[in-house]
This record gives C-alpha cells, sequence and structure tokens, in this order.
C-alpha cells in the first residue's frame, strides 16, 4: 500500500513545476514539464498494476489507478490546450483558459479525493 501512495504523491512535484512554469509564462518549459508529467504517469501506472492486490483487496490499487489515469488524461488533454493556447499570440479568450483551468483542478481534486477515500477504508479495514 505504501508503493501505491508514494506512485500518487509523486505528482506533487510534477504539480508544483507545472505551477510554477505556468505562473512565469514559460509555456516552452510547462510543455516540458507536461511531457515529462506523462511519461512519469505512464511507469506510475505500470507500477500500479504490477504492485498487485493487499490480500485479496485490489480497491486501493484500483482507486490509484483510476485516479493516475484520470491525471494522464488531464496532462494529455486539458493542460496540452491550455499550454497550447495560452503559447500562441492569440491567447483565446478568458472565458476557454477558465473553462480549462476549472476543469483540470476539478479533475485533480475528485482524483485525489478518491485516492483518499481509498485509502481511509483500507485503514479501516487492515489497522491493527
Amino acid at each position: 500500500s505504501n508503493q501505491l501512495i508514494t506512485l500518487m504523491n509523486q505528482n506533487e512535484a510534477e504539480i508544483a513545476a507545472m505551477n510554477t512554469a505556468m505562473g512565469a509564462a514559460d509555456y516552452a518549459k510547462a510543455e516540458t514539464v507536461r511531457i515529462n508529467w506523462q511519461q512519469q504517469l505512464e511507469a506510475a501506472i505500470k507500477s500500479a498494476h504490477a504492485t498487485g492486490d493487499y490480500n485479496g483487496d485490489n480497491a486501493l490499487q484500483t482507486a490509484v489507478i483510476s485516479s493516475l489515469t484520470v491525471y494522464q488524461t488531464i496532462i494529455t488533454g486539458p493542460y496540452k490546450s491550455l499550454i497550447a493556447l495560452r503559447s500562441k499570440a492569440d491567447t483565446g479568450t478568458t472565458a476557454e483558459q477558465q473553462s480549462l483551468l476549472l476543469g483540470i483542478n476539478q479533475g485533480f481534486t475528485a482524483a485525489g479525493n478518491a485516492v483518499n477515500r481509498a485509502i481511509e477504508a483500507f485503514q479501516k479495514r487492515y489497522a491493527p
């Protein structure tokens, strides 16, 4: 279970790097971060699958894989679109950017909450 949590926690560094790049309007750096993050997520998903269940219970593993897949979807879709939109001279409308940001933030929050619920349930089942 610790291995699965570590896979989720690795995303914190990527989120920080993305926020730094986007905040500095360094969209080339943001795209590099996005590509690296995408590769890290692919490896994390494979690792989560390989971790297996805990005494026949795969609820935590399933939640982590699902959440990592949501992150991957965000990174390959909305984040890619936001970076492309902001990197152009014509940055599109504020409404477009706000819609992308809202979707990104809601997706990250939902994925994190799902893992937190799975961790709590896991702890209730297996805590001494």
